[in-house]
């Protein structure tokens, strides 16, 4: 039986995020045609792809299925576009544990507190529906902007994992790490609940 159960539908002020399905895939990979997007990402090396990408989201699908991954489009709860994507992955319910990550938003949508809402909703699903005891990120350890991201909603940093993965075009990426967990919950939420107001 997986732990998260499906369908997910997480609703905020301005996100709702949803389950992903193939009926999302060229939405996404529409804007995924945007290059800034990822610049830091292991399968962004070479600029976007589309079969590779819908190989991915199939991939994650299946993955959701073995519960393994959950996939979810992020949507702009006025328009209903989606406008980024995230995973519930390393899911790990023996441990109570997992990853938040490979999360992405087009670019029209950076700094404009759309992933620190989207963010508020996934961790409060795991912390009071899961009921898990330690959530985890990680992202490139050049990725300023990635990292600042999730200092400011409370994650804490734990250290770099040197020559964490080898991407496509040979180069080795190291990885910085945070959590936040159970027992900082409370205090994290205060804080992103007046983040999120502003």
């Amino acid at each position: 039986m997986n732990w998260i159960k499906h369908p997910v539908i997480l609703i905020g002020k301005r996100v709702k995020l949803l389950p992903l399905e193939e009926t999302h895939f060229n939405e996404i990979c529409e804007l995924g045609t945007e290059k800034s997007i990822w610049k830091y990402s292991p399968i962004g090396v070479y600029g976007f792809n589309r079969k590779l990408h819908i190989e991915f989201l199939e991939d994650s699908i299946k993955k959701r299925n073995s519960g393994e991954f959950y996939p979810l489009i992020i949507t702009d709860k006025l328009t209903n576009k989606i406008i980024g994507f995230t995973v519930y992955h390393s899911i790990k319910q023996e441990y109570k544990g997992l990853e938040i990550g490979a999360t992405w938003f087009h670019p029209d949508y950076w700094s404009k507190n759309f992933n620190t809402e989207c963010k508020y909703l996934m961790l409060e699903h795991c912390f009071e529906t899961l009921k898990t005891i330690r959530v985890q990120f990680r992202t490139n350890d050049n990725n300023i902007r990635s990292r600042k991201a999730i200092e400011k909603i409370g994650g804490k940093f734990e250290g770099i994992f040197r020559k964490d993965k080898i991407l496509e075009d040979g180069t080795i990426r190291n990885a910085a790490y945070y959590s936040i967990i159970d027992d900082e919950w409370e205090a994290v939420k205060i804080n992103m609940e007046k983040l999120i107001s502003k």
